[in-house]
């Protein structure tokens, strides 16, 4: 077994978590992550950076320190092609032959092709989209009554948006005119009716304008243009309007979808490719069992990435694989400083104290991850 050479390319939910897996089951494997970033972030507090409230390490930590602590290698570099056909996973700056493969590359912003907004809009991916955007509020709140546009109403935007709110009272004593425009009926739809109409009375209680069914055509330097043919004016245009699979997917000849998310079967295998597994957001999941797609969110792309490590221990060892099911998960949601909201099943709870339990969650994941 100590022949086997396990690559994981993309080291965020799903990536680290089938990293540490596999060092836990199979200590002996020769494995090596390879990602493009130096910090792993726990992306779902990644907006309270772009606001200044907080710096990159209280939400993220040292992917080389982490992996050299567990004696795994770690490989900074960006994957440019997938060479699946002989084993290699080509670099920007070197190639990687593998016995086996774990894709976690994750996704990326998701501008659906609309006129100018990749040139405007600014992503929430990344530390340095997080940073533009701090420098972008920062530099014009001081001069004048700042119009901010957050296109997207799923969970990212809606907390960006309710966070400005209480972040501009509090920093600057100031009201930002904040609205947020989704292409669809309902805010945060994933999370269902009820949850999405509270969300929607909560944001325009605190002065935000919710513009619901207003898919945005076109952007210019100054003004967002909608499909039911009117304009907005803007200062600062974030973009949390979706999201992609990483390009260098479906450029490799994989088979995905229109969205480039890789088709996966039932044990995260990639169809038609036996010693390949994804996991995260770059898969195309689904639960046979129920027939359900399986929602992008962290909490089953760890659950993905362990099971990918398993499969790929049992293929090692010839036992049955295991099947990926979607579990049932806490979904946590800030609406700015005082309001939190809680999903469970088909529980609902609200309140300042799931703001101290989304707190308690994010502390808790970024401690058993390095210990």
């Amino acid at each position: 077994m100590k022949g086997h050479k396990i690559i994981i390319a993309g080291s965020g939910y799903a990536g680290l978590k089938a990293a540490l897996t596999l060092k836990k089951l199979k200590p002996e494997l020769d494995i090596t992550v390879i990602d493009k970033n130096w910090i792993h972030l726990y992306v779902a507090s990644l907006y309270k950076l772009d606001l200044g409230e907080i710096a990159p390490t209280d939400i993220g930590f040292d992917l080389a320190k982490l992996y050299k602590n567990k004696k795994i290698t770690f490989v900074k570099d960006s994957v440019k092609l997938i060479d699946y056909k002989n084993n290699i996973v080509v670099c920007k700056n070197n190639s990687y032959e593998y016995d086996y493969l774990i894709l976690a590359l994750g996704s990326e912003t998701n501008f659906f092709g609309i006129q100018d907004l990749e040139k405007y809009g600014l992503p929430l991916k990344t530390i340095n989209h997080a940073l533009r955007i701090k420098e972008a509020i920062r530099t014009k709140i001081k001069n004048k009554h700042l119009s901010v546009i957050v296109g997207g109403g799923g969970l990212t935007g809606v907390e960006v948006a309710s966070e400005l709110v209480d972040w501009a009272k509090k920093t600057f004593n100031k009201k930002l005119n904040i609205s947020v425009i989704e292409a669809s009926d309902h805010l945060v739809k994933e999370l269902g009716e009820n949850v999405s109409s509270f969300t929607q009375r909560y944001l325009e209680r605190q002065g935000i304008k919710v513009y619901l069914a207003s898919p945005v055509v076109k952007t210019d330097k100054n003004f967002v243009y909608l499909k039911n043919g009117s304009q907005i004016k803007y200062d600062v245009l974030i973009w949390a309007g979706g999201i992609k699979a990483a390009t260098v997917l479906a450029d490799s000849g994989l088979r995905a979808n229109n969205k480039g998310c890789l088709a996966v079967t039932d044990t995260l295998r990639l169809v038609g490719v036996k010693n390949i597994f994804s996991a995260g957001d770059c898969s195309w999941c689904m639960d046979y069992k129920i027939g359900k797609l399986v929602p992008q969110t962290a909490h089953n792309a760890l659950e993905q990435g362990r099971i990918a490590a398993i499969n790929i221990c049992n293929e090692i060892g010839k036992k049955e694989l295991v099947i990926y099911e979607l579990e049932p998960a806490l979904v946590i949601m800030s609406l700015g400083y005082n309001m939190g909201v809680l999903v469970y099943k088909d529980k609902i709870f609200y309140g300042l104290p799931i703001i101290w339990l989304k707190n308690l969650v994010e502390k808790y994941y970024l401690f058993s991850c390095k210990r």
